[in-house]
């Protein structure tokens, strides 16, 4: 079961409240909530290493390439101390992870070497990688801009995808707990560190770093979260100790809002903002410090609408108007009259005939019209007038309340204008008493603003420190709960860390013991459960240890050989875990220390890896390559040979193809055996060089094209016959025999010949001829296999 998987199942057993388990589980994920996992690897599958390219790179000096073939296979990169190997190493971890372990703990001046001095350009590191399920060649180029090796860029281009950084690729997290590289000096201190330290380093390479980095994460807000509510008791205090001695009003209103269990935030806030506050003091000032008197161009248009209207009442009063109205009623009346008994009639007043004739009417009328205007203006003025003078003493309002002596005698003055009846009157009063009105309530006014802007400039101070303290302190009164959950979750992780180490360190201990079984050999030491036990500083490491039978401690009876063999068997099942997308390891001098025999029980564990992952292994040591030619274990060997100014030459020494030939022309030269008795030994030898050149050709074929490397495992035993393996690397597919016989036939008799020696050898068939000539008809078509026939 996965770590995750683990935990999350001690979760759901456990009495922890639901809130407590979300921090559990967001610690657990980087932070991330429990919907929003970290981000695993972006590729389609597993990454494989096609080459390893660097140049100006430590003891690399021009560019130079080491190639690989992508795919599960050992690989033993041989070569004398200083020829350039462990370079190689360290470009692949560079590469992916901008740093070195190795360098770490080394003095600065010894990292800053890292340049080669023998190249003028940029240094420049290069991997291509076979992803599996992706078509084409993926790289990975870190180059360098400065003298430091913290000033580098990495860019990752995938076929189809472009380019990218190489965090958007999604490795991050996996090189680190499944780390595919290992040096000499990592293994050596794996054992030899503190106890915490062993745990540690024990927890990491078997991927547990997710654990501690949890239990820190939690810690961490803890802690952050207890120093914030600490830092907010702490001013709160000293807040206190200022509103003590502060005499403003709203001190005391702060310190009321403070005294409670829980402090009244919202009251303080009010109280913090500048202008704020209720009290009758501050309330008088601040109605004091806006008094304003009349307006000044109001008052003035108010006098002259006074006058103005006073003016045209009196200019339309010399007409008389009331007796122009009476007359014209008069008259209106006697033009009603001559309208019913005729103009013919006499005059109703003197008697006179025909007095009330048409030109009698229209004269009437007209003056009748004029008389009507007339008193119509009157009116008008006298209405426009009284319009006026309550418009004047509207703009006489209530005196304000809390007002000074001055400014309350000086409105008095002012609202006795609403008793004067006489317009002209009322305008010079407006005048005079609004002027005098306006300088008392500007003197007010000014008086306190400035008792105001004292109060305030005291004030303001502690108000913002309140401002500022208010929202720490609701974050903190808001964290409250979940700092409990926090701690709750914290204590149970702790409790709990142990076990989960143990339940995902079982299954990885049980391969390690498997492995140091293999890696002991002639050693009397044997190696029971690991477990890791302890929290905190008191972490350790528990490794069930028996010399002869007998418990001890491990460390104290183990040579340096069997320790690092230990550490061997405590790393690799991490870089076996299914769950890594990274398909090989690189492994850079594992043999030093190593007696004879551990070194033939580190080909048989390195080969047995193979199986699995692509597995590259630098040494100058000629013990494991001795030890894999004499096991006779699948590899290939790749000599590096550095000569003056830096010069890095790569070339292919061996692999299972070129082995099994030169063993096959051994046999073949020998004098000793019967010719009939060797020619199935030599050409089961040639055959397995010719079905090893038609897997790697196969390999190569699918993988690059994309498929998935159990699909293309899976092709390849589904071979059955010579004939089979042959038809898969020349078409992709099995085809009929008659199928590869033409194709042998595009190549000539010569091809067909060492088909038949492969093919019927092996079997007891009759040959005749000269075996050395027909292994190099062998070696000719396995050369044509690999060159893409």
């Amino acid at each position: 079961m996965a770590l995750r998987d683990t935990l999350v199942t001690l979760l759901e057993e456990s009495a922890l409240a639901d809130e407590a388990r979300r921090h559990v589980m967001a610690a657990f994920d980087g932070g991330e909530t429990e919907e929003a996992e970290s981000p695993r690897a972006a590729t389609a599958g597993r990454v494989f290493l096609k080459s390893i390219t660097a140049s100006g790179f430590r003891g690399i000096g021009p560019k130079v390439t080491l190639p690989l073939a992508p795919g599960p296979g050992l690989t033993l990169v041989i070569g004398r101390n200083g020829s350039g190997k462990s370079s190689f190493a360290e470009s692949v971890e560079i590469a992916l992870t901008a740093t070195n372990a190795r360098w770490r703990e080394l003095p600065a001046a010894w990292r800053e070497g890292w340049r080669n001095l023998h190249v003028d350009g940029p240094p420049m590191v290069s991997l291509a990688m076979q992803v599996e399920g992706e078509p084409g060649t993926t790289t990975v180029r870190r180059t360098w801009t400065g003298a430091k090796v913290e000033e580098s860029s990495c860019e990752v281009h995938r076929p189809g995808a472009g380019t990218c950084e190489l965090s958007a690729v999604g490795w991050n997290d996996d090189l680190v707990t499944y780390r595919p590289f290992l040096s000499y000096s990592e293994l050596g201190k794996i054992l030899t560190g503190g106890p915490k330290e062993l745990h540690d380093a024990i927890a990491g390479i078997l991927g547990l770093e997710r654990l501690t980095a949890a239990e820190a994460r939690l810690g961490a807000v803890r802690k952050d979260m207890e120093a914030a509510a600490k830092a907010v008791k702490n001013e709160l205090a000293e807040i206190a100790s200022e509103l003590e001695r502060s005499d403003d009003p709203r001190a005391a209103a702060a310190r009321s809002a403070l005294s409670g269990r829980r402090p009244d935030l919202d009251a303080l806030a009010e109280l913090a903002a500048v202008g704020s506050g209720t009290d009758p003091d501050l309330t008088a000032l601040r109605r004091a410090a806006e008094l304003h008197g009349p307006d000044a161009d109001h008052v003035a248009d108010a006098a002259r609408r006074l006058r103005d209207a006073t003016a045209k009442l009196r200019s339309v009063e010399g007409t008389a108007s009331e007796e122009a109205l009476r007359l014209a009623d008069l008259l209106a009346r006697a033009l009603d009259h001559a309208g019913r008994h005729g103009a013919a009639s006499p005059c109703p007043v003197c008697g006179a005939p025909g007095a009330l004739d048409d030109e009698w009417t229209r004269t009437t009328r007209a003056e009748v019209a004029r008389l009507r205007e007339e008193a119509a203006k009157a009116d008008e003025a006298r209405a426009a007038l009284d319009r006026s003078v309550e418009q004047a003493r509207s703009l006489i309002t209530p005196a304000p309340a809390g007002l000074d002596e001055a400014s309350a005698s000086a409105w008095d003055a002012w609202s006795a204008g609403r008793g004067i009846g006489d317009p002209g009157a009322l305008a010079d009063h407006l005048e005079r008493a609004g002027r005098d009105l306006r300088e008392a309530c500007d003197k007010a006014r000014s008086r306190a603003a400035a008792r105001l802007a004292e109060v305030e400039d005291r004030w303001r101070p502690l108000a913002l420190r309140l401002a500022a303290w208010i929202p720490r302190a609701r974050s903190a009164a808001e964290s409250d709960g979940t700092l409990r959950s926090v701690k709750a979750a914290r204590t149970w992780l702790t409790g709990a860390a142990n076990a989960l180490r143990n339940e995902e360190l079982r299954p990885m201990a049980e391969r390690s013991t498997a492995i140091w079984n293999l890696l002991r050999h002639e050693s009397n030491v044997t190696l029971g459960p690991i477990t890791l036990a302890g929290t905190g500083n008191m972490k350790k490491v528990l490794l069930d240890v028996q010399v002869d039978g007998t418990d001890t401690s491990a460390l104290g009876v183990m040579s340096q050989g069997e320790l690092h063999s230990l550490a061997l068997a405590l790393f690799l099942p991490r870089v076996l875990e299914p769950r890594t997308p990274f398909g090989f390891v690189v492994i850079d001098d594992p043999v030093q220390s190593m007696d004879p025999a551990k070194v033939d029980g580190l080909a048989q564990v390195l080969s047995e890896a193979a199986r699995h992952r692509q597995v590259v292994v630098l040494t100058h040591d000629t013990r494991l390559r001795e030890a894999v030619a004499r096991l006779q274990l699948p590899a290939s060997v790749i000599e590096v040979t550095r000569q003056e100014r830096s010069v890095v030459s790569v070339r292919r020494v061996e692999d299972e193809v070129t082995r099994a030939l030169a063993d096959a022309r051994a046999v073949a030269a020998s004098l000793d055996l019967p010719f009939q008795a060797a020619v199935p030994v030599v050409a089961g030898l040639c055959r397995t060089a010719l079905e090893a050149a038609c897997l790697e050709v196969l390999r190569r074929k699918r993988l690059g094209a994309g498929a998935p490397y159990a699909e293309v495992e899976a092709l390849a035993r589904s071979a059955r016959t010579l004939a089979d393996m042959m038809s898969l690397a020349a078409f992709e597919e099995i085809r009929p025999r008659a199928a590869v016989r033409a194709h042998l036939g595009r190549h000539g008799q010569w091809a067909q010949d060492a088909f038949d020696l492969c093919n019927r050898g092996v079997h007891g068939g009759a040959l005749s001829g000269d075996l050395g000539s027909s292994v190099d008809k062998v070696d000719r078509l396995v050369r044509a296999v690999r060159n893409g026939w």
